[in-house]
């Protein structure tokens, strides 16, 4: 765990680090989730790219990305965006993990609105 924590740590700060940039736009897992097509419509927005609305059929259209024979690890990559794992840190972790990883991130947690 210890591993894992840190390198979230790692890569949430670097990309923190260029937020203030125009050219970088922060999408947050529970908004892409929770209102995925207006998160994707911004994003689209920021790249200067047209809409389509067969990004929201994404696992409809067949790639080899989503070749469950190449790619085992995820088969989340064939169905439709869900919301189980929003939060799920919250609720899958022992209460030892919880205070570990609020002892280790609880400032940046706090800082994103976590805590």
């Amino acid at each position: 765990m210890t591993e894992c924590i840190d390198r979230w740590i790692k890569d949430v700060r670097a990309g923190l680090a260029h937020s203030a940039d125009p050219r970088v736009t922060v999408v947050r897992y529970e908004h892409l989730i929770h209102d995925t097509e207006g998160t994707l419509r911004r994003l689209f927005a920021s790249l200067e790219e047209p809409w389509c609305d067969e990004v929201l059929r994404f696992h409809q259209v067949a790639s080899s990305s989503r070749d469950i024979t190449k790619f085992p690890q995820n088969p989340e990559a064939r169905r439709p965006i869900y919301s189980s794992a929003v939060g799920r840190w919250r609720r899958d972790l022992s209460h030892e993990e919880s205070v570990y990883i609020q002892s280790v991130a609880g400032d940046l947690l706090k800082q994103l609105g976590y805590l």
